[in-house]
């Protein structure tokens, strides 16, 4: 295996096309072979970066110039393709949705363990710099006690058959899947998995999950995620602790900044004499610029939390499996096969309260 990896991309649509050109702003991969459903769709994208263009899964695992796959392929087919990956010795970077469900993760990781082979679940938002800011501000207490975590993502999906990938349930679309576990991952990579799980939902007349809302209770805090297809959320992840917040900007998923502050007292907590003078002063020119060096010296004032980065955010998760395959590790401590398949059991936590079945799953 060279120093930078060759990747194998089984996909060609808009995701593997931008985590194609995301490798070119890092140093660890590069683009060796592209297998699609549409050949023709394989063959441009392969041109693209000088790669080779091959019919069919199968082709592109067995390829000796491949050092890792990327499944990039519709989520109902996901863990079909990764097992065929394992299966001829290859490791594997798998897009979100991991799978259909949690017993399909596990059966992945299973395989992958018993073959002893790397596999991770790309979800890129964990590998952000932004993300990984807030998970540092959030781990390490200098937020007080996380007591809740909000989390939505809406972004409209008319119901064609060119967004099928996205919206047809027999594909494994619609809001929950393709959007809603991000918001799920994020909640668990913060305050863990639930210990109760509610949702309702909203369907269209296909039978497309458009909207979802879940309200989960965990061991320290509560958490709040909205998914849409139907309409366009606020896309941000705000976290509130005892002692101060985070929050991502919009898009959350893809977030280069965000903010950070403590918490302020509630006014009603202050003395008579405190509230009197700040009244007092509020009437006077001065006001804000005293305010703000209020805001400054009890370390008030909101702080930028930047994560610029080039391209889409893709890199960083490829950046950690060549790093992972370096060291000769099976899983990344990021983004570990446990905490896809704890994502998939609150999935499938959800579709039991909102009776929202995926693909043939019967839920009855």
């Amino acid at each position: 295996m060279s120093n930078r990896l060759r990747w194998g991309l089984l996909g060609a649509g808009w995701i593997a096309q931008r985590f194609a050109a995301d490798l070119r702003f890092g140093t660890t991969g590069r683009v060796s072979c592209v297998a699609a459903r549409h050949p023709e769709h394989a063959r441009r994208l392969a041109e693209r970066y000088g790669a080779d263009a091959v019919e069919g899964a199968a082709a592109l695992v067995s390829r000796p110039d491949v050092d890792v796959i990327y499944v990039a392929t519709p989520a109902h087919l996901h863990m079909e393709h990764c097992l065929l990956a394992l299966s001829r010795g290859k490791p594997v970077l798998c897009e979100k949705p991991f799978a259909l469900d949690a017993g399909q993760a596990r059966r992945i990781a299973e395989t992958a363990k018993a073959e002893g082979l790397f596999c991770m679940e790309a979800m890129w938002t964990r590998f952000l710099p932004a993300m990984t800011e807030l998970r540092r501000l959030a781990g390490d207490g200098g937020l007080g006690e996380i007591r809740q975590v909000n989390a939505t993502l809406g972004f409209p999906n008319v119901e064609s058959p060119r967004t099928a990938t996205l919206t047809d349930p027999a594909r494994g679309g619609g809001a929950l899947l393709d959007l809603g576990v991000y918001g799920i991952s994020a909640v668990h990579d913060l305050l863990g998995p639930p210990q109760s799980v509610a949702a309702r939902q909203i369907l269209s007349k296909t039978g497309s999950l458009r909207d979802v809302a879940i309200v989960m209770q965990h061991a320290t805090g509560l958490s709040t995620i909205c998914a849409s297809h139907a309409t366009r959320l606020s896309n941000r992840l705000e976290v509130s602790g005892t002692e101060g917040w985070a929050e991502l900007d919009a898009p959350f998923i893809q977030a280069g900044r965000g903010s950070v502050g403590k918490v302020v007292p509630d006014r009603r907590n202050e003395t008579e004499q405190a509230s009197r003078l700040r009244e007092a002063l509020r009437g006077s020119r001065a006001w804000p610029m005293i305010r703000a060096a209020g805001l400054r010296l009890t370390g008030r004032s909101p702080r930028a939390i930047r994560g610029q980065f080039r391209g889409s955010g893709l890199r960083f998760q490829a950046d950690e499996v060549a790093a992972c395959i370096a060291a000769q590790r099976q899983e990344s401590q990021i983004m570990p096969l446990a905490a896809s398949i704890a994502v998939l059991e609150t999935v499938d936590a959800v579709r039991r309260q909102t009776a929202c079945a995926s693909g043939d799953e019967d839920l009855s």
